[in-house]
């Protein structure tokens, strides 16, 4: 139980009131847990320098959804990524490399940027929009 104040003008207007806090799981606060119901987490950044930490745009628990699918653009609205049954497979994931979709070369290496992505998981849920940070150190 917390007071919860406000100044107004010359005087100080407080209420008492309760705070629930739910923690669902420890994970990386740069991660969009998208249910509660599921292990389904979304990372929000990566970093594709090949160090072996962080290399691709992962997605926690996708292999549960084998009809998914994922389309990724540019700040601009090009499309640079696009695949169905998206796996956290570092040989065909999202490594900041265009498919040269839209007017971005093919195998041209991303800048780093704020991308934004479109995922549907073929289950019939709504589908899931979100953004990623692509930190290409070139």
């Amino acid at each position: 139980v917390y007071d919860l104040c406000n100044p107004k003008a010359d005087r100080l207007v407080c209420r008492e009131s309760q705070l629930a806090i739910t923690v669902q799981k420890d994970i990386n606060t740069n991660s969009e847990v998208t249910d509660s119901n599921s292990c389904l987490i979304i990372y929000k950044n990566f970093s594709p320098n090949d160090d072996g930490f962080n290399d691709f745009f992962k997605i926690e628990c996708i292999e549960n959804y084998p009809n998914n699918t994922i389309e990724i653009f540019s700040r601009f609205g090009h499309s640079v990524f696009k695949r169905k049954g998206y796996t956290n497979n570092p040989s065909t994931a999202f490594v900041g490399i265009s498919e040269g979709i839209g007017t971005i070369a093919k195998s041209s290496k991303l800048t780093k940027d704020t991308y934004f992505y479109v995922l549907d998981l073929g289950d019939g849920s709504p589908v899931r929009k979100g953004w990623i940070f692509v930190d290409i150190n070139k």
